[in-house]
């Protein structure tokens, strides 16, 4: 077992959420709950992924792929 340092070089976890629809995962987080999008990836004009923060908590959403190459979806 590894000895337990008083200096923790984590200082934040960030949850990573898949969403099925990320229009309305922002209306919920940011209109709703009050995040604030503070970084995003647009891809053919649409949010794709956004860090949100709110005080200290943030969390991240990714909206996946439906189609193509890239396509994802939860089982």
């Amino acid at each position: 077992m590894a000895e337990k340092s008083s200096d923790s070089n984590v200082k934040q976890a960030v949850p990573f959420f898949a969403v099925s629809n990320m229009e309305n995962s922002l209306r919920f987080y940011v209109g709703c709950l009050g995040f604030e999008m503070t970084h995003k990836w647009v891809d053919e004009g649409a949010v794709r992924w956004c860090w949100l923060q709110r005080g200290g908590a943030a969390i991240m959403l990714q909206d996946f792929r439906r189609e193509g190459g890239t396509s994802w979806l939860p089982g």
